[in-house]
């Protein structure tokens, strides 16, 4: 996820690792932290977070502020980091291993402003995309998941996760491709699908 302020440039990210697994009966995250900025060493930290923990946000605030990182992309790392692991702890069962990577970079101001600008618009899209309500909430219709695309991940050098529940989708694996074409587990898609009828990520509708 990109972020400005000012003239620095944020590039912030939260991905799900098999790197470095940690034991799997563990019942803590443990976090793999990278901040890399212009003309600097790069700062490395690990540090693990119980699953229960209610302080996902505030835990990766005081990290942030450690960094002197501007309140205002601060705030919105913090609240992707907790939804990140929030949403970990609802489909993962045990800890997993979680690598942050947080890169800053001085821009021109008239760059600064385009990326500014199409950070916004996207944003708006973002929203334009999710605002469904939940009453509108239909199960697909049975014929038109039928006649989804089945199929296995091939190694094509591009990165895919499932978004509904975060994995990476490795190759070889199982997966239904909706008609937007996005990919996930058949084992997510399918319950998704019997209460929604559209692509849990860009909101693509099928027919109910």
């Amino acid at each position: 996820m990109l972020f400005i302020s000012g003239n620095l440039l944020y590039d912030f990210s939260v991905e799900k690792t098999n790197d470095q697994l940690v034991d799997s009966s563990s019942d803590e995250f443990l976090i793999n932290f990278r901040f890399r900025k212009s003309n600097a060493s790069d700062i490395q930290r690990s540090f693990q977070i119980p699953r229960t923990s209610q302080q996902f946000a505030q835990i990766m605030s005081d990290l942030l502020g450690e960094y002197d990182v501007p309140a205002s992309p601060k705030s919105d790392m913090c609240v992707h980091f907790k939804f990140f692991l929030e949403r970990l702890n609802r489909f993962q069962r045990r800890g997993v291993t979680v690598a942050v990577n947080l890169e800053e970079e001085s821009v021109p101001p008239e760059r600064a402003e385009a990326i500014q600008s199409r950070i916004l618009q996207g944003r708006r899209e973002s929203v334009r995309r999710r605002v469904v309500d939940e009453t509108e909430a239909m199960p697909a219709n049975k014929a038109a998941v039928a006649a989804l695309e089945r199929g296995r991940v091939t190694e094509d050098g591009e990165k895919r996760e499932c978004v509904i529940c975060l994995e990476r989708l490795e190759e070889g694996v199982e997966v239904i491709k909706m008609p937007c074409l996005h990919m996930y587990h058949n084992q997510c898609l399918i319950p998704w699908l019997l209460k929604n009828h559209f692509c849990p990520f860009c909101r693509f509708q099928l027919p109910c």
